[in-house]
């Protein structure tokens, strides 16, 4: 929790089992590229975690442990009973990890029609690769059926570069028309379903 899993915001996850051990260095959680827990490398900025919560104990019926991943993707939780250093078992099911947007700004600013304006975003997980995360800004609140505005087009090739996993990505869009408008942002790969984000931006 909190669900869904959301890149670069604190998960915990809470195990239900018997004969748990939460003391230190005991029974050890994480969570994996690919689906080997004995050669996998941990993913996307997490680590392993041997001393689980929620106090120090032998014989539970639950633990926790807390990740914050820094990428998008799907990930396979690992749990070994203790002492550390034992086997890792996989546990089900997989973990979907979601990229996020957390912002955005434009400039410059005011932004006026007729003049290029970069929209720079910052979030988790983003993918500036083309046909990946796309933007487009468009005339009321529907991101899925109201038409781009004012001459601007959707992007899906997005700045400064073309790599996964970053925490910031850019677009430019020149407006033919003042007017409110709403910025849309996909996460990849092209075709996805688009989300709102706030707050809306005014043209002059």
């Amino acid at each position: 929790s909190p669900t869904p899993v959301v890149a670069g915001t604190a998960t915990t996850f809470a195990f239900v089992g018997t004969g748990l051990n939460t003391n230190g260095d005991q029974d050890c959680v994480k969570v994996v590229t690919g689906s080997n827990c004995s050669s996998a490398a941990t993913a996307a900025g997490s680590a392993e975690v041997c001393d689980l919560g929620p106090g120090d104990a032998s014989g539970q019926n639950a633990s926790t442990a807390v990740f914050t991943f820094s990428a998008a993707g799907h990930y396979t939780v690992c749990y070994a009973f203790g002492p550390k250093g034992s086997a890792y078992a996989v546990l089900s099911p997989n973990v979907g990890v979601l990229a996020s947007v957390l912002s955005y700004t434009s400039s410059p600013t005011p932004v006026v029609a007729g003049t290029a304006t970069t929209f720079a975003f910052v979030g988790t997980g983003l993918n500036t690769n083309g046909d990946q995360d796309c933007v487009k800004v468009v005339t009321g609140s529907n991101c899925s059926s109201a038409a781009t505005a004012a001459g601007s087009a959707e992007v899906c090739d997005l700045g400064p570069g073309d790599a996964s996993g970053q925490n910031a990505s850019t677009a430019v869009f020149t407006f033919s028309a003042a007017g409110h408008y709403t910025v849309c942002y996909a996460f990849g790969p092209k075709g996805s379903a688009y989300a709102v984000l706030s707050p809306n931006v005014g043209v002059l």
